[in-house]
């Protein structure tokens, strides 16, 4: 994982673990997802890239085609040398005569074969947060894992000191799959301006918006709620990148607005009547919809307006949302159900029940207090050991 401002998991690092990060003496990326969101400036100094060859830039350069570099990636005997060979460097620069101890967040499988030779040939103690499971398939009506990779997840579950996960339904699903008992850990944020009680917009129109990045799991939700918005009497506006929009969100009630610094975003939301939460609905996006918590929920929740959250009613935050009563919710898109949303948004009883609903669950379950202190007690199960490696060395040798 990048410690990165461009990456909601890279926030949220920075969100819980603050000062701690200045602990950690050497951030390891053995995937070039850090080429794509760079570090945090103030931590650049301190990264160290260990994707494998054919994914390096001068590589990539000389090769000139993609589709030879993901053929080279997705080989078996490619992946098993680059684990092999970065232990080994790993355990050159830092292990030999001492223990390792860090924090490791694995989203792949590449972090998890690179710690598995690692611990062949050293002592490694270590913390585990588990972001996402992309490892995870839904197939035949079950949860599996592909080949082996099954009994190395659970291998490095039960191996960790101490296991986070995003949600508690993966929580859940790791008890229930592997016997490991595993805190939520989420992305926190505090409450700190006056719910928007009244509906902001007048008139009848209930006014939407969407902030953020769109990936695959935004557009599917938000591409059903589009062709709705004018029967259902609605209007969106998108703030966003300009690379990400797409000409499936350019329709009636569509107003794509550009991408808004980060620091005027919660200003910009309680101006809306309802801040949309789009859930993928799609098959291919089930891992992460039904065991996800997104980075950007605690901070609508934080916002002071309300949450329309669109999705399949199998999503982690659907879920959660649902129980808590902190939210509206569509997870049958149709123009009748957007419609009773709406009505519900704007009308001031069933508004103020949800804002205080949502209140009430920030403050029980998504503050920074409680993260926080699920975090310290991670690095307990460390036995007090701060996290950290001998100095860093720019000049470390590599294969």
């Amino acid at each position: 994982m990048s410690v990165s401002d461009q990456h909601g998991g890279g926030l949220t690092l920075q969100n819980i673990l603050g000062d701690d990060l200045d602990s950690i003496c050497c951030f390891l990326h053995v995937h070039p997802f850090a080429q794509w969101c760079p570090p945090t400036e103030r931590l650049r100094g301190r990264c160290l890239e260990m994707p494998m060859w054919v994914e390096r830039p001068l590589v990539r350069r000389c090769l000139r085609s993609t589709t030879a570099e993901d053929w080279l990636v997705g080989r078996q005997w490619m992946r098993r040398q680059h684990a092999r060979l970065t232990a080994r460097r790993i355990y050159r620069n830092f292990g030999w005569p001492r223990q390792l101890c860090g924090l490791v967040c694995p989203q792949g499988e590449r972090s998890l074969h690179v710690l598995e030779h690692l611990k062949r040939l050293t002592k490694v103690n270590y913390v585990t947060w588990m972001m996402d499971d992309h490892l995870l398939r839904f197939q035949e009506g079950r949860w599996q894992y592909p080949g082996n990779l099954r009994e190395t997840m659970r291998k490095h579950l039960r191996d960790a000191r101490a296991v986070f996960s995003i949600s508690a339904a993966l929580a859940e699903f790791y008890k229930k799959e592997f016997g490991v008992t595993s805190e939520v850990l989420v992305a926190p944020a505090d409450y700190g301006c006056e719910p928007v009680w009244l509906s902001p917009s007048s008139g009848a129109r209930c006014r939407l918006g969407y902030f953020g990045r769109l990936h695959a799991w935004q557009l599917d939700a938000l591409n059903r709620l589009v062709p709705l918005l004018r029967p259902a009497d609605c209007s969106l506006d998108i703030f966003c990148p300009a690379e990400d929009a797409r000409d499936t969100l350019v329709a009636p009630g569509v107003c794509l607005r550009g991408w808004l610094p980060r620091k005027n975003v919660v200003a910009q939301m309680r101006t809306c009547d309802a801040v949309v939460l789009p859930i993928s609905f799609a098959e291919s996006d089930r891992n992460l919809c039904e065991f996800n918590v997104a980075t950007k929920l605690s901070e609508l929740l934080a916002s002071g307006t309300v949450i329309l959250a669109v999705g399949p009613e199998y999503a982690a935050m659907t879920k959660l949302l649902q129980s808590a009563g902190a939210a509206q919710i569509v997870t049958n898109p149709g123009v009748p159900e957007l419609a009773r949303a709406a009505f519900c948004i704007k009308d001031t009883t069933h508004r103020r029940n949800l804002l205080v609903a949502a209140c009430e669950l920030l403050r029980r379950d998504f503050s920074c207090v409680t993260m926080r202190d699920r975090w310290r007690s991670g690095l307990k199960a460390l036995n007090n050991r701060r996290l950290t490696l001998p100095p860093f060395n720019s000049s470390m040798h590599s294969d």
